[in-house]
């Protein structure tokens, strides 16, 4: 595995091919907040493989222009970040949990300067609400002083039973939906179990078609 994260060729000619529609992605954050600063963002989906990940790849490489940006692997259930950018899944998110070394944790660069990833880690024997951890809380909240935007690539919504519990601790909710696939009931269910949990839904991402945010489901959302 490389030291430094590095993307394949195929997430890049995905990345250019939406290149335009990436460079508004900022800007639509910006305008769907008003007047609150957005700086955490989750990206998640109904349900998995409607792509998500690629999603929050694409977002956090668009921000990453010119923004200090943290990828975070928070899909517990199958983190994949580490492959995508041909890194070791360890040392990373849930490592903080198994010693007492969690302060010193440094993100892995990557080949784009600004943008820094934050690995799964190994599997812990019992899972739990990293956001009730104080230990968390506190690297969380230094994260946010070090990075201008904290992305996490989170658990899909209908394959978690915890996910209520987590969304309100992020400034906004992004929700891939993959076309032709994903069914208006699925949505609705998404939406509810977010709202439910005091998330914040900016918008939704249209998969293997384009990027729309956010206008394009209003009648859902």
């Amino acid at each position: 595995m490389s030291e430094q994260g590095i993307l394949s060729n195929e997430i890049k000619k995905l990345i250019k091919k939406n290149l335009n529609e990436l460079r508004l992605i900022e800007e639509n954050l910006i305008s769907a907040a008003y007047d609150k600063k957005i700086k955490t963002i989750y990206v998640t989906s109904c349900s998995s493989k409607e792509g998500k990940t690629t999603a929050a790849v694409s977002l956090s490489y668009a921000l990453a222009d010119h923004s200090k940006v943290l990828l975070v692997d928070g899909n517990f259930r199958v983190p994949v970040l580490h492959k995508i950018f041909s890194l070791n899944k360890t040392p990373g998110l849930l490592d903080i949990f198994r010693d007492n070394e969690g302060h010193t944790l440094i993100p892995m660069s990557t080949e784009f300067e600004k943008l820094k990833v934050l690995p799964n880690g190994e599997p812990l024997a019992k899972t739990f609400n990293i956001f009730r951890n104080k230990t968390f809380i506190e690297i969380y909240n230094l994260w946010l002083d070090l990075f201008d935007y904290v992305v996490f690539d989170g658990d899909s919504i209908l394959d978690s039973i915890d996910i209520s519990d987590v969304v309100r601790y992020f400034d906004g909710i992004i929700l891939v939906v993959e076309c032709e696939r994903t069914t208006c009931s699925a949505l609705q269910d998404a939406k509810a179990k977010v709202e439910r949990g005091g998330g914040n839904i900016l918008g939704v991402v249209l998969n293997k078609r384009r990027y729309y945010i956010p206008k394009i489901f209003r009648r859902f959302l």
